[in-house]
Formats: structure tokens, C-alpha cells, sequence
């Protein structure tokens, strides 16, 4: 039974990240017409979505609108893993403990997990702008 669970969370995180580009694709729906071009993926571009999402959600607000979450978190995602050329996707199925159990996170050797969604919820908890972009910054010089 243990086996079969842990299939079904392995097919779902594929799934996840399968769907990404129709993410990206309803985020950029849900933002003003002038954001939508401004996504590009680069490390500048999370300094345009941080700045929208300090100045439109509050963390209790992100935290109800999970698509906008998982929206959100899928283009940083994105952006990151064109940014740092060794990430790699992977979720953690194993250790219940983890803080990041089930989660999806990019995985670069010899540095810790960078995990999109907790990173939405770090940006409104510390309403701290330029945190995305600078961690991004952080993980490209060490790669």
C-alpha cells in the first residue's frame, strides 16, 4: 500500500511539472496587460512579479487562492531552473519529517533546495523585495 502511495505522489509531481507551461500561460491571464510581456524569464522579471505580489496579495491572501499560488510558483520555478543550468526537479517522497515533504523543489549538487511555494510565502511573510531575484543571483554565482 505504502508502494502504491508513494506512485501516486511520484504521477502527480510529474504531472506538476508536465503542466507547468499551462500555469505560466493562466498566471500571465490573471496579470495586468502591462506584466504580461515583462515575463520573460529572467532573474529581472521576479523583481516585476515580486513587486505585484507585495503590492496585490497579502501571505493570508496568496494562501487562499492556491492557483494563484501554484500559478506563481511554477513561473519562479521556471524562471529559475533557465537561470541555474544544473537544477534539476525533484520532490521528496521519504523523509515525512522534511519541512519540504511532497513539495516540489529544484535541486542543485552541493547546494540546498530552492522550493518555489515556500519562496511565494517567505516573499509576503517578510514583504522583502528583491528576495527571489537575489536568491536567484546567490544560486547562479555558486553553480
Amino acid at each position: 500500500m505504502k508502494n502504491r502511495k508513494k506512485e501516486v505522489l511520484e504521477e502527480k509531481f510529474n504531472w506538476w511539472i508536465t503542466f507547468i507551461p499551462d500555469k505560466i500561460f493562466a498566471l500571465e491571464e490573471k496579470l495586468p496587460e502591462n506584466l504580461k510581456d515583462k515575463l520573460d524569464f529572467s532573474v529581472a522579471s521576479l523583481e516585476i512579479l515580486e513587486k505585484y505580489l507585495l503590492e496585490n496579495y497579502t501571505l493570508e491572501g496568496m494562501m487562499q487562492d492556491e492557483e494563484m499560488w501554484d500559478y506563481c510558483a511554477s513561473y519562479i520555478g521556471y524562471t529559475y531552473k533557465k537561470n541555474i543550468f544544473k537544477a534539476e526537479w525533484h520532490i521528496d517522497l521519504n523523509d515525512k519529517n522534511n519541512i519540504f515533504y511532497n513539495m516540489p523543489c529544484l535541486h542543485i549538487p552541493n547546494l540546498m533546495s530552492f522550493v518555489p511555494h515556500s519562496y511565494v510565502t517567505a516573499l509576503l511573510s517578510k514583504k522583502e523585495n528583491n528576495l527571489l531575484s537575489s536568491t536567484v543571483k546567490n544560486h547562479i554565482n555558486l553553480q
